[in-house]
């Protein structure tokens, strides 16, 4: 992952009180009539590039600064702060829909991806400096040409003492499918709802000897002891088997069982 525009640095530098100066809110009503690409407002920038990579150098077709009053302190008023707010309202058959539509082409090495964004949480600011607690870095779409390429990308820098970290959350009852992957048609991988998992490949169980198996489990969770002693297998001359945790409550004592034999796994 790239170096973000904002760092813990730029962070605690850039405490300052909201802009005091007011303005009229503008709003711009236009009815886009034509059968072509049509626009309500557009930007049209060149650039000839800063010659220094880093968002810290970017050259931005639209800059947008909000800042609460009192926003790092404990005097800011409670409410909401959106920086843009989209609402669309779309019907026709086979009429497609974006709240957000972006296209970027790069040519050459370097990075490119649709979204990026850094997400901080700090502690109120009282003397004009101050700490950031948690601090998450966000990328989507991401190619990083003669590097690797992915769908998204989540790099936890910071997290709060105690706090539960979570890579990826689904809710709601309604969900089929938490996720699903297809290889032109044929589908290769998929976890329903109920969290029942199906693959058309194979599920490669966490490699361990047997003295290192985890003490602490959840009943019915599968490994592999790389030691463990097969039927007329002696001591110290196990080749691996696979074993099952019988653990009653995660947090209670654990016992690992061969899927063989059946018994406890001993190497």
């Amino acid at each position: 992952m790239r170096q973000l525009l904002f760092t813990t640095a730029t962070l605690l530098l850039s405490v300052a009180p909201a802009l005091a100066q007011t303005a009229t809110p503008t709003t711009m009503s236009v009815n886009l009539t034509s059968t072509q690409y049509q626009a309500a407002s557009t930007i049209n920038a060149g650039i000839i590039g800063a010659g220094v990579g880093g968002p810290g150098h970017a050259q931005v077709g639209l800059a947008i600064n909000m800042n609460k009053a009192n926003w790092w302190d404990t005097k800011a008023a409670i409410g909401e702060e959106d920086g843009v707010y989209s609402t669309i309202y779309q019907g026709g058959p086979s009429s497609d829909t974006s709240a957000y539509l972006g296209q970027v082409t790069a040519t050459g090495l370097g990075f490119a991806n649709i979204m990026e964004g850094v997400i901080m949480i700090q502690p109120p600011i009282t003397s004009g400096n101050g700490t950031v607690d948690a601090m998450l870095d966000v990328q989507v779409g991401v190619i990083n040409v003669g590097d690797q390429i992915y769908g998204s990308n989540y790099n936890l820098s910071l997290k709060p003492t105690g706090a539960t970290a979570i890579g990826y959350s689904m809710n709601g009852s309604g969900w089929d499918y938490m996720a699903q992957w297809f290889n032109g048609s044929t589908e290769e991988f998929h976890v329903t709802g109920a969290g029942n998992l199906a693959t058309a490949g194979a599920v490669q169980a966490g490699l361990f000897t047997t003295a290192s198996l985890p003490k602490i489990c959840y009943a019915g969770q599968q490994l592999y002891a790389s030691d463990g002693r097969k039927a007329g297998e002696t001591a110290g001359q196990g080749s691996g088997v696979p074993v099952i945790c019988t653990a009653t409550r995660r947090g209670y004592p654990t016992t690992w069982f061969s899927m063989w034999s059946g018994a406890a796994v001993t190497d």
